[in-house]
This record gives structure tokens, C-alpha cells and sequence, in this order.
């Protein structure tokens, strides 16, 4: 029952109270003179009574007569609860019309019934809590809902029908004689309960419209309106019935806060809120949210927002109903995650087995403009928060006995100076509390009203007066190290960075929170708070207060804290070649032949492993980097300690693999590329993870003793160029470190030792790529068949030699055994790691592929849309691993001739594979090879040149002869399509031509379609002979010992072949572009002939290689006859 401080605010006030007395007085009123004058809300009430101060009497009298009596708890928490509302109330009700004194008095009289009759329990002390608890909430409801008809009259409705407890209530409790007072307790209880849930039924009407009308809401601020304190308020009013959830996870940072942390928020708060739904919710969601929440250091943005979402979805249907309030989404950055956030929160909307009520809250940007346009908006400024900012100094000046002697001037100079900011109404309070006399505090209040940074820079400049140089220097370190990062820090990193508080005297308790929190609070001050283990800035004004004192003072957060971190990671003992052979050995071989002279420990650190994860993000924060520095980052690249790096990163990934390395890299790469070329210094960026590796490799073959020890940072090399390989080049340097391997296990450890034959195996599968494939299935068997001879039939170790031979099927063409072997596999995986696992989806993925090449679309597509569910979803779209399933799915689509869904796939791969690998790896390539057919094919022919001419000089074409038969058919494709003809047939019969007679060995599978297209084209244009010599050299006769005729035939002309097996030849190539592999293969066998060369079916590494062979003719949109 505040003060309304704004004519706005009074005038919604005066309204609802007349439409109160209105709906009352027609609707609820029993007789005429229960009815209420209407002119009382515009009389001004006088505060005929005290409410606060006579609870206060109350409680005293209580205590002195009957002291903490057992039975008197019930009438102390009803009191108790009642001075929350009494001590402003009694301040305020001089200002509020007439009908709110009526309130007051009714409810002091209702008090002192409850109190001279005190045997009576304590209902009706409840009673008049829950009613002042009512009138409070209508009156805060009507603000700010003010501009909604429909709301302001739930309100209304609401506040009539408790008026109409309250004073029936008073009426009662008048007639009773004294001495009844003491059997009124249960009387009263049973005679309103019926009535008191009329106020419940227009209450939960209230609830309701919030829920159902207006499904999302977005309230925009300033900086420092107060928006964190109204939506925990909204939290509190909402809770009952519905579920309420506040999210806010602070970065204090424009475009940090991440929009996964605030889903993940609001999963877990709902969680909390309704402990029922664990044993609702199925056990996938179980499995789901505890594969994302485990204690790894994936990075939060890698996690994907719609599987967030498809989580929080299944929360939010097993609700009755529910609120969310987002706060902060001004923190949000422009990213496709805050996109797919907004899209999902408004997609709730529509949705109608949820009910949810969903509260965003924001200062006001461009992005969220564009996001939430749709959206109902209500603007908290200063007209609206003036009100409210009242009853908070209020109350604060009331509490605090130093501000006493200037209460009316201090009320009135902060609330005037305010402008509708808490923050600012706090601060300057705050500097009142902290004053040291009357006079200070009068100084304070003559200074003309300053903004924000002026009152922090007052603060700043006070509470340095108290410190020390040694202790400014530790704040200034402190502050540096905050603003360096858009998250909370841990209070072990800042002490260890700092040597703050490291005295072995310290008692351990002191040391985990209580005395370190409390010291580097005392450092800073108010500019940051301390909340548990994280510390961080206290408000997002104190930050930008702090950063733009660093600017005027030329200092930079990301070099001091790259110093910082590049000390801690060189430090001698992550420089030592057998820490490095340490981590090495147990990451590669776990306890496998462990050496036991690398049996230590190192002692565990807080700020190194900081530094493991963030220090890639202080180099790249940096244009310019100093000279000592430059000599620091290149030295650390280059050292030992790199190796250490990465292998405790792969732990604190929780061994999945080297992906986070690779990204550190592509992220250093990009800094690198976009300094100035003037200033770049100089580093070997390029060679990056590699010379660190090769150095210490020739370290231990030097000084470690053990003649395993130098292949092992070779291994590494080969597992990460197996990712980050972006040439041709890369991957036969990927293949010599395997080789090198190899070799070396095979001279030391013998051919049928398990690490032997594994790496073996990593080094046969990399022929899978550069072929011969018919020599990798060979030599990839024969491991296979020692394998069980050493390991048994059922060891986990075959599952993937297994796979490896169904891939060698794969490239050389024979789908149905490849696909008969995945499957065979698959199922092994399934009962032995499960259908979540990795090794699942890879097999699922390679499955999907080879039925996808054989044209089972709808098998495909259901093996590519559960690795989609079970990774992708889960792990988000940036790796290698999900590039090659977009690449599968977007063939598949375009099959279907849904070229926009195709797009979408191919392009997600495409963007990958430029990020990772570049357009020198034939993978990228390919991508630029799948969009040009798809855009052919979607008679978008400028397209898919613009795509062709991304990759025209890659060097790949330089090195895969294949690629170049594959680029050349798709352009000559685009000219048959523009009506060209002469060209596009002189371009395919150059290749044709150049991999016939002496050259037969270049033939390839994408020749066989050239062909087949070339044909048709050539039979257009009245070049039936020319066409079907096209199929020479393709089919043989079959002799009666099962051999077959050596082909040396170079023309028709020459020599010709009957023209039966060339069209037999023609036939058996549309049969297999067509996907029917055995009515091919039954069709050469009834003519006894067979295919001359096997490896021109060959499928060559890819990822996939692109699908040319759906690519076919159609009529020109003009027949130009060139002769």
C-alpha cells in the first residue's frame, strides 16, 4: 500500500479502487448501508491508527504474559508476517484515498479481536495477513497491467471480492460480546472459509488470464531499473498454483550470456519446483539432461538449444501450468543459439499441451527488437519504477537509525534523483549509510544528482583511501582478471593467480571460502560480489565502470591475464619431457606396460587448469601482442609444455577425443589471418600442435630410455591429422606418422602384440583414403585373423577391425557385403556398448551411406535421422563427424527433388569443412561438388558455378584425377542445359579419351557416367555410331575356364567390338546408376561377359565423394547443331 509518486500511478490507483467499489457495491454488497461511497477515492485518509507499531505492542504483551507458549506459534509467524506489510502501510496511508484507512482499521480491529481472545489459535491473525497480502499484490497487478482491459478487471475483481471478506469479517467480529472472543477462532474459520474461497477463485482467475492470455510477455528496462528484483517478485507472486522458474544466469557482459546456460536453467529450476516429475519424466530424459550436465569442460555453446528445448518441452507438458521468467536477455549475443532460443520460447505459444506464461526480460537492443517483434511489451522507466524506488528508500531510511536526522530531505533528494533506477537509489543510500556525519551526509544530498559512473567513481575514489599500495596493486590484479572474462571466476583461480591467501597457516576451512571471499571483498569493495566459489562483478554498470578505467589507464585484461596464464602453463615441471611421456602413456596405453619410472604425481592446480581452456581466448582478444609476449606464445607453441597442454585438455574433456584441440587451432588460425600483415608477428601458427610434437619425440629418443616412448606424440599427430588434415598433403603426413609407428611396434613389440596390430590397423585405415583399396582390405583381414587368434573371438578390438573391412567393401564397390557386414556389426555394437554409443552411430553413419549409394533412400534416411537424434542434437553441428551425416542427408534430399531441405544440409557441411579443413582437402571439395549438382538440378545454374568456382583452384584436382572427371561432367552439364552442345561434348570426350588404350588404368566411376550422359546427348544430335563406341572397353567375354579376354581395343575402327556387347556394356551401366546391381550383374552373366576392370566401380574417399551418377540429361532449352 505505497505511495503512488507519479500522476500516472495515482490516477491507475484512483481507478482501480472506483471500479473496485463499483463491482462491490453491485455485485457483493448485502444491503444499502454496507455499500461504500464512491467519493472516498478521492478524499485523502489520516493515519488514525498505527498498525506496525501496535503489533509491535502486541507482541510484547504476548511474550511478557504467556512467553514462546507452543501454542502461540501459529498467532507469532501471522504477526510476523503482518509487520511486512504493516511498516509501510502506516507510513504511507496518509497519501492513499479514503478507502484504505477503511482497510486499516478493519484490520487493526480484526488484530485485537485475534489478540484479547488468544485462545482462539491464530485464524483470524492469518486471516487479516492473507488480506494485506492480497490488497498489496492487487495494487502492484494494477500498474502493471494497467494497459491490458481484460487484466486491470481480474484485478479488480479480485481486490471487491476481498474487501468483501474484510469487512464482513469485521462486521462479525464487531457483534460478538467480549467473552465470546475466545470461542471465535474455529467460529470464525468455519463461518469464512466459503467465503474466503470466493477471493481464492478470483485470484486463480487472475493467475490464470497471465497463463492463458499472452502466452509470452516482454518487460524492456534501463540499466539499473530494477528488473532482477521485480522478477523475483514475479516468481513469488506466480508460484501458486503454477510452477515458477527465475532464470538468470548473470554474465554482466553484453553478448555473453549464453542461451543454453538459460535453458538449462530453467530445466533444473522446474525440476526443483516440482519434485513429482521425477518419477514422471521417462528415463531417455534422465539419460539426456546427464550426458550434459556431468562434470566435463565441454564448452555451454557447444551443447545444441533444441535439444535444451526438446528437454524443457517435456517438463513443461507434465505441468498443470507454469511460468518462466527469463531475465537478462539483453546479455544474449546476435548467434543462431539466441535465435533458435526466441523461435522455441515463442513456438510454446502455440503449443497446446503446454501451459506456460513466459516473462522476458531485457534492456532494449536492435536483435531483441527483431526477435521478439510479435511480441506484448511493457516499458519499466522512470514513470513506473518512481513508485516503487519510494517505498524502497522508505523503508531503507526507516531501518537505518544514522539516516534518521535527515529522513524527509534524504527521501525526497534520492527519489527525485533516482529517475526510476534502483541502482542508483541504492548506491547513493549505500554512500549515506557510510558517511561520517550528519554534515557529510547533507553534503551528499547538495551535490547536484550524478549519474552512474559518477557515484562509482565517488566509491572508487573512497574506498581506495583505505588501502595500501600492496593492497591497490591486488585489486587492481583482481579486477583485471575479472573483466577479462563474461563469466564468474573461481576463487581458487584469482588466489593462485594472485598468491593471495596462501599461507600454510591458514586453516583449510578458511582457505575454501569464508576468509578468501571475505578478503577479496574487502579489496573491491562493492565493485564485485563473492557467492560461494565464484567471483564476479557486482552489477553490469560496475563492469563497464571498470573497463573504462582500464581504457583511460592503458590497461588490457586479455595481456594480463595471457601473462598470467602463459607462466602458469610453462612452468618447469609442464616443460619436463617425462610429464609429457607420463600423460602420453596413460591417455594412449592406460596402465598398459606402464614404465615405472613415470610413476608421480603432479600436484593438482586450479589456475593451470584455467589456463588449459581459456588461454587460446586471451591470445585471440588481442590485436597486437607485446614483444616479451610474442617470445612467450611462440616458445610455449613450440615447447613440451604444448604436449602437456593438450593432454590434460583431453582430460578435462573427459577423454572425448581431440576435437577441442582442433578447435583451439582453427581459432588461432582465424586471429592469425586477420592481423595486420605490417604487424603479424611472427609464428608458427601453420605448424601448430605438429613441431611441439615432433620435438618431443626426438626428446625421448634421446633421454627417455625406452624405445616406445619416442612413437607416442607420433601417434598424437596421427589421430589429429586424421581431423585436422587440410590437404592432400596433411593426410600422407597423417599416413607417415602411422606408418613410422607401425614399424616401430611391429621391430619392438612383434607382429602379434595388441598395440602392434592397433597400429597397424590406424595405419591400414588410412589406405582406405589413398587406396589400393583391394591391398587395405587384404592387409586389414589378415590383422583381423591374428586379432582373434590373440584376443578371441569376442574382444571389443574386432568390433572395429570389423568395421574397417565393411569400409574396404565399400570403396571397392560391393555395397550389399558392405552393407551386410554393418549391419552384422551394428548389431555387436548394440548389445555390447548400446545405441547411444559412438561406435553405434559411426556404424549407423556408414550404413546409411552405403545404402545411399546403392539408392535405399528410405533406409538411409531412417539410419541418418537416428545418428541426427542421438549426436547431432546433442552435440551440435561443428565437427567433422556431423558434416559428413549433412552431406548424406542433403544427397538423399536432393534425390527426392526437396532441393530446399538439401540446401540446408549441404551448406552446414560445406561451412564445416571451410572452417576445419579448407578448400585444399578433398572433402571440402567434395561439399562444393554436391552443391553444384544440387543447384544444377534445382535450375539454379549460377549457383552452382559460384559453388564450382570456390574450389577451381584447390590443389586437389591436381592429385585426384576423379575430381577433375567430376567437375568438368557438371559444367558440361550446365552448357547441355543452356542449349550448348559442341563444347560440353569436346570437354567429356577429352576425358574419355584420356583414360582409354595405354591410359585404361585412369578409367573411374565417374567416367562410367560421363558416358552414359555423353550417349544420350550424342544420339540428340544424330551421333548414334559415335555414341555407343563410348562403351568400349568396359565388358569382356568370359572364356570357358572363368577367366576373362585382356582388352587392348582402342577404337571401332581399329578393331571393332560386336555391337552387342557394347550395348550389353551400355545396359549394365544404367542398371547400376539405376541402383540394381543384381539384375547387372545377372544380365553380363546371361551373355557371359564380365565387367574388364573392377576398379572402375571403385568408390573414392570422400565425404561421401559427390553423387554424380543421378545427374542426367534433360532437353536444352535450345538445340544449337554445330558442325
Amino acid at each position: 500500500m505505497s505511495t503512488p509518486s507519479t500522476d500516472v500511478e495515482a490516477q491507475v490507483l484512483r481507478l482501480m479502487w472506483r471500479e473496485t467499489i463499483k463491482y462491490y457495491n453491485k455485485h457483493l454488497a448485502s444491503n444499502q448501508k454496507d455499500k461504500i461511497l464512491e467519493k472516498s477515492v478521492d478524499d485523502p485518509a489520516s493515519p488514525t491508527c498505527g498498525l506496525g507499531e501496535f503489533i509491535h505492542d502486541v507482541e510484547s504483551a504476548l511474550s511478557t504474559r504467556y512467553g514462546p507458549a507452543p501454542k502461540q506459534k501459529g498467532l507469532y509467524d501471522a504477526l510476523q508476517n503482518i509487520q511486512l506489510y504493516a511498516s509501510i502501510g502506516d507510513v504511507m496511508i496518509q497519501h492513499q484515498p479514503h478507502i484504505t484507512a477503511l482497510i486499516w482499521g478493519a484490520a487493526r480491529l480484526l488484530l485485537q479481536v485475534a489478540v484479547e481472545g488468544v485462545g482462539l489459535r491464530f485464524h483470524i491473525a492469518a486471516a487479516v495477513s492473507h488480506v494485506l497480502q492480497k490488497f498489496d499484490r492487487c495494487r502492484k497487478e494494477a500498474i502493471l497491467l494497467r494497459n491490458n482491459p481484460e487484466a486491470f478487471n481480474a484485478v479488480v475483481r479480485l481486490q471487491a471480492h476481498t474487501l468483501n471478506y474484510l469487512f464482513r469479517a469485521r462486521a462479525y467480529c464487531k457483534r460478538r460480546h467480549r467473552i465470546t472472543f475466545r470461542l471465535l477462532g474455529d467460529a470464525f474459520q468455519r463461518k469464512f472459509a466459503s467465503l474466503w474461497s470466493k477471493v481464492e477463485r478470483a485470484d486463480q482467475e487472475l493467475a490464470s488470464f497471465i497463463r492463458t492470455h499472452q502466452a509470452v510477455e516482454q518487460v524492456e528496462f534501463r540499466t539499473g531499473v530494477g528488473k532482477t528484483v521485480l522478477a523475483s517478485w514475479l516468481a513469488q507472486r506466480l508460484s501458486q498454483p503454477a510452477a515458477s522458474a527465475h532464470i538468470y544466469s548473470r554474465s554482466n557482459a553484453r553478448g555473453a550470456l549464453l542461451p543454453q546456460s538459460l535453458l538449462l536453467a530453467a530445466i533444473v529450476q522446474l525440476l526443483r519446483a516440482r519434485q513429482c516429475l521425477v518419477e514422471q519424466l521417462k528415463p531417455a530424459f534422465w539419460d539426456n539432461l546427464q550426458s550434459l550436465v556431468v562434470p566435463t569442460h565441454f564448452p555451454l555453446q557447444e551443447i545444441p538449444c533444441p535439444l535444451l528445448f526438446t528437454l524443457l518441452t517435456e517438463v513443461l507438458k507434465l505441468l498443470p501450468s507454469s511460468v518462466l521468467i527469463f531475465d537478462g536477455l539483453d546479455e544474449c549475443p546476435e548467434c543462431p543459439a539466441a535465435t533458435q532460443l526466441f523461435e522455441s520460447l515463442l513456438s510454446l505459444k502455440a503449443d497446446p499441451n503446454i501451459k506456460t506464461k513466459i516473462v522476458l526480460l531485457s534492456q532494449r537492443t536492435p536483435f531483441l527488437d527483431q526477435q521478439l517483434q510479435v511480441l506484448k511489451r511493457l516499458d519499466l522507466c522512470a514513470n513506473t519504477m518512481s513508485g516503487p524506488i519510494e517505498v524502497y528508500v522508505r523503508k531503507r531510511v526507516e531501518e537505518n537509525q544514522q539516516l534518521q536526522d535527515l529522513h524527509d530531505d534524504i527521501i525526497r533528494t534520492v527519489v527525485e534523483g533516482a529517475q526510476g533506477l534502483f541502482l542508483w537509489a541504492r548506491l547513493m543510500l549505500d554512500s549515506l549509510e557510510n558517511a561520517d556525519s550528519i554534515m557529510q551526509q547533507r553534503a551528499l544530498l547538495q551535490e547536484p544528482p550524478s549519474g552512474l559512473m559518477d557515484m562509482y567513481q565517488r566509491r572508487w575514489d573512497e574506498h581506495q583511501q583505505d588501502l595500501g599500495n600492496e593492497q591497490i596493486k591486488q585489486r587492481d590484479e583482481v579486477l583485471l582478471l575479472l573483466a577479462g572474462h563474461t563469466h564468474p571466476v573461481d576463487l581458487d583461480v584469482i588466489c593462485e593467480a594472485l598468491v593471495l591467501f596462501t599461507d600454510p597457516t591458514i586453516p583449510a576451512k578458511e582457505k575454501k571460502f569464508f576468509y578468501r571471499g571475505k578478503k577479496i571483498k574487502q579489496l573491491c569493495g562493492s565493485f564485485v560480489e563473492v557467492s560461494g566459489n565464484d567471483v564476479q562483478f557486482s552489477h553490469s554498470s560496475a563492469r563497464l565502470f571498470i573497463e573504462r578505467l582500464h581504457r583511460r589507464t592503458n590497461q588490457n585484461p586479455y595481456e594480463y591475464l595471457l601473462r598470467i596464464s602463459l607462466s602458469k602453463l610453462r612452468e618447469l615441471q609442464y616443460r619436463d619431457w617425462r610429464t609429457c611421456l607420463r600423460l602420453l602413456w596413460m591417455n594412449i596405453f592406460g596402465g598398459e606396460k606402464f614404465p615405472k619410472e613415470l610413476d608421480f604425481q603432479v600436484a593438482e592446480s586450479a589456475l593451470y587448469n584455467h589456463a588449459c581452456l581459456n588461454w587460446q581466448t586471451y591470445v585471440t582478444h588481442l590485436s597486437r601482442l607485446p614483444d616479451d609476449l610474442v617470445e612467450e606464445l611462440r616458445s610455449f607453441i613450440l615447447g613440451n609444455e604444448f604436449v602437456t597442454w593438450s593432454e590434460n585438455l583431453y582430460l578435462l574433456r573427459n577423454k572425448s577425443g581431440l576435437e577441442g584441440q582442433l578447435n583451439v587451432v582453427i581459432e588461432l588460425r582465424q586471429w592469425y589471418e586477420q592481423l595486420d600483415q605490417d604487424t603479424r608477428p611472427e609464428l608458427p601458427i601453420s605448424t601448430i600442435f605438429i613441431e611441439a610434437h615432433e620435438s618431443l619425440s626426438r626428446d625421448l629418443e634421446q633421454n627417455a630410455g625406452n624405445v616406445l616412448a619416442r612413437f607416442l606424440p607420433l601417434m598424437r599427430l596421427g589421430w589429429f591429422l586424421s581431423l585436422a588434415a587440410r590437404s592432400f598433403g596433411d593426410l600422407q603426413q597423417d599416413l607417415d606418422y602411422k606408418t613410422t609407428v607401425a614399424e616401430g611396434f611391429l621391430r619392438y613389440l612383434g607382429e602379434r602384440d595388441p598395440i602392434t596390430l592397433q597400429a597397424q590397423l590406424a595405419m591400414y585405415a588410412d589406405y582406405l583414403w589413398k587406396g589400393p583399396y583391394d591391398f587395405a582390405l587384404e592387409r586389414i583381414q589378415a590383422v583381423y585373423d591374428i586379432q582373434r587368434e590373440v584376443l578371441g573371438e569376442d574382444a571389443p578390438d574386432l568390433i572395429g577391425t570389423r568395421t574397417m573391412i565393411a569400409g574396404a567393401y565399400y570403396r571397392l564397390g560391393q555395397l550389399r557385403e558392405a552393407a551386410r557386414i554393418f549391419q552384422e556389426v551394428l548389431e555387436r555394437i548394440l548389445t555390447t556398448m548400446g545405441g547411444m554409443s559412438k561406435a553405434f552411430l559411426a556404424g549407423e553413419l556408414f550404413l546409411g551411406e552405403v545404402n545411399e549409394f546403392a539408392g535405399n533412400v528410405q533406409e538411409a534416411t531412417r539410419l541418418f535421422r537416428d545418428v541426427e537424434k542421438k549426436w547431432v542434437d546433442k552435440n551440435g553441428k561443428t565437427s567433422p563427424f556431423a558434416a559428413a551425416l549433412f552431406t548424406g542427408f542433403g544427397s538423399i534430399y536432393r534425390r527426392q527433388n526437396n532441393f530446399d531441405d538439401a540446401a540446408g544440409y549441404l551448406i552446414d557441411a560445406w561451412s564445416q569443412r571451410v572452417r576445419i579443413q579448407t578448400t585444399e582437402h578433398p572433402l571440402c571439395v567434395d561439399s562444393a561438388l554436391q552443391l553444384a549438382v544440387l543447384y544444377r538440378d534445382a535450375s539454379k545454374p549460377e549457383m552452382a558455378r559460384d559453388f564450382l568456382n570456390e574450389v577451381a583452384n584447390s590443389s586437389v584436382f591436381g592429385v585426384s584425377f576423379e575430381r577433375v572427371c567430376q567437375r568438368t561432367h557438371i559444367q558440361a552439364m550446365l552448357l547441355f542445359d543452356a542449349g550448348e552442345y559442341t563444347e560440353p561434348r569436346n570437354n567429356l570426350q577429352a576425358l574419355i579419351l584420356s583414360s582409354i588404350g595405354e591410359d585404361r588404368e585412369k578409367n573411374n566411376r565417374e567416367l562410367l557416367w560421363v558416358r552414359l550422359n555423353l550417349a544420350e546427348a550424342m544420339r540428340r544430335h544424330d551421333e548414334a555410331d559415335g555414341a555407343l563406341m563410348l562403351f568400349t572397353e568396359l565388358v569382356t567375354p568370359i572364356r570357358d575356364d572363368n577367366s576373362i579376354d585382356a582388352v587392348s581395343i582402342n577404337t571401332l575402327h581399329d578393331e571393332p567390338e560386336p555391337v552387342h556387347q557394347l550395348q550389353i556394356a551400355e545396359t549394365g551401366l544404367r542398371l547400376i546408376r539405376d541402383g540394381r546391381y543384381e539384375q547387372a550383374d545377372n544380365l553380363l552373366l546371361r551373355e557371359g561377359l564380365a565387367w574388364v576392370r573392377p576398379q572402375d566401380f571403385w568408390i573414392i574417399f570422400g565425404g561421401p565423394m559427390a553423387d554424380t551418377a543421378t545427374m542426367h540429361l534433360r532437353p536444352p532449352a535450345t538445340v544449337s547443331i554445330e558442325k
